[in-house]
């Protein structure tokens, strides 16, 4: 068996990235602030984040995904909070885009929506 070592993998002519085909590798990912200022804090293969209403963000992917049908998994939660259950869920998904809805559950019988600080949305598929 052999053995490859490298610092940085390139595309065959030598500086673009190399391209992720085939493999589990995450092909889009994003991280965000929504409580108080909206900022977006570090992503890959997304072109905007988008604050639509409380509790609800919509990301829009660069690269698209071949379809809709794709793994996505989302969070959403608050620093140092005690007693309150966080849930990040993804709404609805296309290969464009994908709308995550952050919740929080401080002891209610219902979870409700809420612009809660750390959010974060990874997606796991083919691209087109």
């Amino acid at each position: 068996m052999s053995t490859i070592k490298a610092d940085t993998l390139v595309a065959s002519d030598g500086t673009s990235p190399a391209t992720l085909t085939g493999q589990s590798a995450a092909k889009m990912w994003c991280q965000w602030d929504n409580n108080g200022t909206f900022e977006t804090k570090e992503t890959f293969n997304t072109s905007s984040l988008t604050d639509t209403a409380t509790g609800r963000t919509t990301i829009a992917i660069s690269s698209n995904m071949s379809s809709g049908d794709y793994s996505s998994q989302a969070q959403s939660c608050e620093p140092g909070a005690s007693a309150t259950l966080y849930v990040g869920n993804i709404n609805t998904q296309t290969a464009s885009s994908i709308e995550m809805r952050g919740r929080s559950h401080g002891g209610s019988s219902t979870f409700g929506l809420d612009d809660n600080t750390y959010n974060a949305v990874v997606s796991f598929g083919d691209l087109a």
